[in-house]
Parts: structure tokens; C-alpha cells; sequence
């Protein structure tokens, strides 16, 4: 749990998938894993991912679950890496964030879950043209869909446990039925 630093000079060409879980002093990810795909930080508020090296090249999942400073840090742009297709959010204690750096445009399932304090979606969704699927899980202050319309791409929506967005998303009378009529599969859950 005093975990400040992780920090490889050598590459490690033989990890796939890395968890890092329970380290709140843990501030700083240095090492290099170019063969990783899959990365989950959990409960690492205070964590800045691998700096001057980036995040890796074939990271194609990345889980992040009350890490906001890594969310919120301006020299994370993750729109930069083509390979990132699945990106979960979780435990997010703002009101809002930006896509337009954070979400890459390969991202094809988004998931933004138990976040208490969220109101508002990332401005800037329209633009992902490769989004496939988005989970609204357990956001209760979250209030709209953004003002652009959501992207032409995707295909399903789970909204759950979001009460002042359910009802602006039912159809055919929810206010914001028209940013998501094309979806096909729209499941709303209590």
C-alpha cells in the first residue's frame, strides 16, 4: 500500500496482461512492456501512466477504476494509440471529462461505470466513428446524452441504474430519443 514507483529500465517482452490494484501512494508507472494488451489500475488515485514512454504500442483493453488523476493528467492523450479497442472508466469522482484526447478513435466499447459525482457525457463522442457499444452503469447524477448526437456507429446502449437519464432515453417520448434512435439495441434497466 506504499507503493509509490514501479520502474523497469529493460523491456519485458513476455507480459500480456498486468494488474495493479490497491496502491493509493503509487504515483508513477515507468517500465516498459511492449507485448502488453491488457492493463487494469484499480484504486490508484494518485497514479501517472509510463511517462516519456507511453502507454504501449499493442495495449488493446485498458480498465481504469478510481484512477482520476489519469483521467485528468493533460499528457494523457490515448487518442494516439490505434491498437486501444475496449476502455472501462470506473469510480470517477468528476463531473465531467474531455473525449476529444482521452477516447481514442479505435475504441469500439466504452463502459463508464459507478460514477457518483459524473453529470455530464465527454463532449466530443460524435467524433468515434468506431464506437460500437457504450455502458452507462451507475452514474446517478448523470443527466443527458451530450448535445451532439452519438455516434452513427454504435449499435448498443445499456443504461443502468442512471435515474435522470433512463427516462430521457426511453422511446418514443424520452427527450433525448432523437440522439439515439438509430441505435438497435437499447436496453434501459432499473
Amino acid at each position: 500500500r506504499n507503493l509509490q514507483r514501479i520502474s523497469q529500465k529493460h523491456a519485458h517482452n513476455h507480459v500480456m496482461y498486468m494488474t495493479i490494484n490497491e496502491c493509493p501512494q503509487l504515483e508513477l508507472l515507468h517500465i516498459l512492456l511492449p507485448s502488453l494488451e491488457e492493463l487494469l489500475i484499480k484504486d490508484c488515485p494518485k497514479v501517472l501512466p509510463f511517462p516519456d514512454v507511453g502507454l504501449p504500442s499493442n495495449l488493446n483493453r485498458l480498465t481504469l477504476y478510481n484512477c482520476s488523476k489519469f483521467i485528468t493528467s493533460p499528457e494523457i492523450a490515448l487518442g494516439a494509440h490505434p491498437s486501444l479497442k475496449t476502455l472501462e472508466i470506473g469510480k470517477l469522482d468528476l463531473e465531467s471529462f474531455h473525449a476529444q484526447d482521452l477516447l481514442p478513435h479505435s475504441l469500439r466499447y466504452l463502459c463508464i461505470y459507478d460514477c457518483p459525482s459524473l453529470q455530464y457525457l465527454p463532449e466530443g463522442l460524435c467524433h468515434h466513428s468506431s464506437l460500437r457499444e457504450l455502458f452507462l452503469l451507475s452514474c446517478p447524477r448523470l443527466q443527458c446524452l451530450p448535445d451532439e448526437d452519438l455516434p452513427k456507429s454504435i449499435s448498443t446502449l445499456v443504461i443502468r441504474y442512471c435515474p435522470l437519464l433512463q427516462p430521457r432515453c426511453q422511446r418514443p417520448e424520452g427527450e433525448d430519443c432523437g440522439k439515439i434512435a438509430h441505435i438497435e439495441n437499447l436496453f434501459i434497466i432499473d
